[in-house]
């Protein structure tokens, strides 16, 4: 090779030390530079160290195939890094509700951190994915399926975001294996135990019970109930808007938009009884207002306390199971007070609690079976298929997201309704005899 002829660039050189004649053979160390282009964006890497110009060579060759296939992650980006970063963008932009960032605040934090978090982004591996599996069973064996499904949806969606954003060339929550869940039978009150109960809890004086009837009546989510307002209500027209949820997050109740989108600014329609209910609500309402004067707070909300006050999740959540249990307390009461009056007076000391145990018909029957606020969701969909509603109307009564959900959630009826079923269709087809011989 002449001297006007250019050395080819191979990226790859010897750093001589100092003192080295380098003019002969030399045990000095090489080195390697190994750049790409990504979008306009230069990255690079380097290694030294290497004894010999092949060994620089191939560690070159390897680094610049990882630069190839990582070409935007930062060097040494670690997963827990990430993460926090994935977190704040999506908190900036104001893509996530409250109670999901919450969510996925909670879930990046106890569980993929700890397990995921000093392994690098771009080395992520359905291997990594694995070990979070068997991580959270040995560590967390109370934690429920439906659970862990939601911590893998939260690192799939930052993974996704990852992919994307072109920082990972491969997302492997694409290839895990599918945790599997079962959906849980939803039991709900057979319509004679809701009339009980409400009938009860009238005759009690329960302020809640017109709230429990408006959500099994209605099919509202819990939320979508205690951020209803009077504007969204149309009570001529016998329908009213889902606009808004109330949610607590932590300790602060905030109000947005429904959970789903479906569910957002839906129409419900409303029953005469639900309409004459609400209407007498209202009037309740606004005598309260009158007696409070100035110190009541308006928020224009449909349910208040008496004095205007937003009611709050743990208003409905915890009073409602309570009530259930006062209910069947006051059964076991009026049955005793059938057989041994004397021992159950001995037992009521408040003369009001007496007369309506005394006189109260719904509380004949068998005891009613513990329900969760949500319930009355169920029930409303159980009612209105029983009623021989199509599922596409239930779907969209409910907000779902789609048909498949309310079919998967709601597999089962009301007791008798099947029977009823079958006999409906035997009817329609023509016999000349009534009945098989």
């Amino acid at each position: 090779m002449t001297e006007s002829t250019p050395r080819r660039y191979t990226g790859v050189r010897q750093r001589h030390s100092k003192g080295c004649a380098q003019a002969q053979a030399c045990k000095c160390k090489w080195a390697f530079v190994a750049e790409a282009v990504h979008a306009g964006r230069r990255v690079q890497a380097t290694g030294s160290g290497f004894s010999s110009a092949r060994e620089a060579s191939k560690a070159r060759a390897a680094a610049l195939a990882d630069l190839q296939r990582h070409p935007v992650a930062k060097r040494g980006q670690t997963v827990a890094g990430y993460l926090a970063s994935w977190l704040e963008r999506k908190e900036a932009t104001g893509s996530l509700r409250p109670s999901t960032a919450r969510a996925y605040g909670s879930h990046v934090t106890l569980y993929l951190v700890p397990i995921l978090g000093a392994v690098k982004l771009a080395d992520l591996n359905v291997s990594h994915l694995d070990h979070l599996r068997d991580e959270l069973r040995r560590t967390r064996p109370g934690m429920s399926a439906a659970t862990t499904t939601r911590v893998f949806a939260t690192l799939r969606s930052a993974l996704r975001d990852a992919f994307r954003r072109g920082e990972i060339t491969d997302d492997p929550t694409r290839r895990m294996e599918r945790i599997k869940t079962t959906r849980p039978r939803v039991e709900v009150w057979q319509p004679a135990d809701l009339g009980r109960f409400l009938d009860w809890a009238e005759m009690k004086g329960e302020r809640l019970a017109s709230v429990v009837e408006f959500a099994a009546m209605s099919g509202l989510r819990r939320g979508e109930v205690l951020g209803l307002r009077w504007v969204d209500v149309d009570l001529d027209r016998a329908r009213l808007v889902v606009a808004q949820q109330a949610v607590r997050v932590g300790a602060e109740v905030l109000v947005g938009a429904p959970k789903t989108a479906a569910g957002e600014q839906r129409v419900v329609d409303l029953d005469a009884g639900t309409v004459a209910r609400l209407r007498m609500w209202r009037a309740r309402q606004e005598a309260e207002r009158a007696e409070f004067g100035e110190a009541w707070q308006d928020f224009g909300l449909v349910f208040t306390w008496q004095d205007g006050r937003p009611l709050n999740a743990d208003d409905l959540t915890k009073r409602f199971p309570k009530l259930i249990e006062r209910f069947n307390e006051d059964r076991r009461l009026s049955l005793l007070a059938a057989d041994a009056p004397e021992r159950m007076t001995m037992m009521v000391k408040d003369p009001a609690r007496m007369a309506l145990i005394a006189r109260c018909d719904a509380l004949a029957g068998p005891p009613l079976s513990k329900q969760k606020f949500h319930a009355l969701r169920h029930l409303q969909a159980s009612l209105m298929l029983a009623s021989g509603a199509p599922m596409a109307l239930v779907s969209k009564r409910l907000g779902h997201s789609s048909i498949v959900l309310t079919a998967n959630t709601y597999t089962h009826l009301l007791d008798g309704v099947g029977a009823q079923a079958a006999t409906a269709a035997a009817a329609l087809i023509p016999r000349r005899s009534a009945g098989v011989s």
